[in-house]
């Protein structure tokens, strides 16, 4: 069944139809082409709204909805993220304006380049604490912190002071307890 003129597998009764509407809209986000991935039948792209996200894509959606600026300096930053791949840019921008960063070379399977460069594992799916520091970080959100939201996200977590911002606003909710 076709939901939408944009995307099949997008329908108005979904709670996130207009954020997915806007999105696209917005040049932020897109689907994928009804050649595979899409398994449809109908001609029409599909977005797969339950699909994890990988740190690639993060870093692209990031950019462009933060509209951080076109900063290539200093690039490339990242052994693992050649100039032909399609988040090179977005990676190198979201770098730049200091909204991500990767992990040291000389791990098991990422030996250092002769400039000691990070790898930044863009296929890996990104974590809700990560995505939430990208967010928090490439919209400005800065101010305190005055109170835990989750139980599971104390003020000692990584990630508390980004995770707090961004569900202070509505972005983010969390899962009932149990």
């Amino acid at each position: 069944p076709r939901c939408h003129d944009r995307f099949n597998d997008v329908c108005p009764g979904d709670y996130f139809y207009f954020a997915v509407l806007d999105l696209d809209t917005a040049h932020v986000m897109s689907g994928y082409d009804t050649i595979p991935p899409c398994i449809n039948g109908a001609e029409v792209p599909c977005f797969k709204p339950y699909n994890n996200i990988t740190r690639g894509q993060a870093a692209k959606i990031i950019t462009l909805g933060a509209n951080l600026p076109a900063n290539p300096e200093g690039a490339p930053h990242f052994t693992d993220v050649p100039t032909t791949s399609a988040f090179y840019q977005f990676i190198e921008y979201a770098y730049n304006a200091g909204v991500i960063n990767g992990y040291p070379c000389g791990g098991p399977g990422e030996p250092c380049d002769s400039n000691n460069r990070a790898y930044y594992r863009p296929g890996n799916d990104v974590t809700r604490g990560q995505l939430s520091k990208m967010v928090s970080t490439g919209f400005g959100y800065n101010e305190p912190v005055v109170a835990q939201t989750f139980e599971d996200v104390p003020p000692t977590s990584t990630f508390y002071a980004w995770i707090e911002r961004i569900a202070q606003r509505g972005i983010i909710g969390g899962y009932q307890c149990g």
